[in-house]
C-alpha cells in the first residue's frame, strides 16, 4: 500500500484510511479488493517485495555512509 500512497498521494491515502477505518467489520479480502487490492493474484506480494527491497538498498546504503563517517 505504501507505494501506491507514494505513487498516487492523496486519493491512494484516502483509500487506505477507508481500509484502516473498516477494522474488521468486514472480511479483508472484500476492503483489499474495494482498494484495488488482489490477494489472489502474485502481483501485490511481488510490489510489496519491490518496497523491501528498495527500503533495504536504502539502509545499506546508509549504514556505507555512516561507517565511511565513522573513519
Amino acid at each position: 500500500m505504501i507505494d501506491r500512497i507514494e505513487r498516487d498521494g492523496a486519493a491512494a491515502a484516502h483509500k487506505h484510511m477507508a481500509f484502516l477505518r473498516a477494522g474488521g467489520s468486514r472480511p479483508i479480502m472484500d476492503v483489499l479488493k474495494e482498494m484495488g487490492v488482489d490477494l489472489n493474484s502474485p502481483e501485490p506480494f511481488a510490489r510489496a517485495l519491490s518496497v523491501i527491497d528498495r527500503l533495504l538498498e536504502e539502509m545499506d546504503a546508509l549504514a556505507v555512509k555512516a561507517a565511511s563517517k565513522k573513519g
